[in-house]
């Protein structure tokens, strides 16, 4: 009786720690998929960032196919700008600094296109002006044209001297002398008076100028 009671002791302690291992070794097994899960999701490697971005925003990095240059016409040196002034111009009233307009009246047409439209502006300066004196030599008005305004505001940098005289200039017997003549630095003109008398350009007074220097204006379609 004595060793029947100790049989069904050990047999009883067997089958419970039989029973622990296999609940253990189940819990694990349900425990490894969502470690492996956990293991894929941390290792996954982020997104990469869009490579054309990052050329976009590399410095010196070529414009995206998508990005063409504007059109635009040369309008070469040599070519020929009639304009006439916006205000009047003095050799006794007018100083070195000032600024002046003249608008463009008749339209630059380059290989078939409208280049510089009439209506344009241009922007000019007074290089220097020397009043009529005894004593001072001919009054006259050294100036130069600096900028080209279109219509649709675009502005583009040029340099132009006076070519050669204008009716309206003839009529008052003024001269009108190159920058290699005068001495002076490209695109600028000297208009000069007789000997006691003033410079005066009224305000649409007839001005030819030479492009000293080709430029490039937005092309038109």
């Amino acid at each position: 009786m004595y060793r029947a009671l100790i049989a069904f002791v050990l047999l009883t302690a067997s089958l419970a720690i039989a029973g622990c291992s296999s609940n253990a070794d189940s819990q694990a097994a349900l425990s490894a998929p969502s470690t492996e899960v956990q293991a894929s999701r941390t290792s996954r490697p982020s997104p990469p960032r869009e490579a054309s971005a990052q050329r976009r925003n590399a410095p010196g990095a070529p414009l995206d196919a998508t990005v063409q240059a504007a059109p635009v016409i040369d309008v070469p040196e040599g070519t020929v700008i009639e304009a006439k002034l916006d205000k009047a111009l003095d050799s006794s009233l007018n100083h070195a600094g000032d600024t002046f307009t003249a608008t463009v009246f008749r339209d630059v047409v380059v290989d078939g296109r409208r280049a510089i439209p009439a209506g344009s502006t241009l922007h000019g300066i007074v290089r220097a002006a020397t009043s009529a004196r005894r004593g001072a030599g001919k009054a006259s008005l050294s100036l130069a044209f600096n900028s080209l305004e279109l219509p649709d505001e675009n502005s583009v940098a040029m340099v132009a001297s006076f070519t050669d005289q204008t009716g309206s200039m003839k009529k008052r017997d003024a001269a009108i002398i190159g920058a290699s003549a005068a001495g002076g630095a490209a695109g600028t003109g000297v208009v000069m008076a007789k000997e006691g008398e003033q410079v005066r350009l009224p305000a649409g007074s007839s001005l030819s100028l030479r492009l000293d220097q080709s430029v490039q204006v937005p092309r038109r379609s």
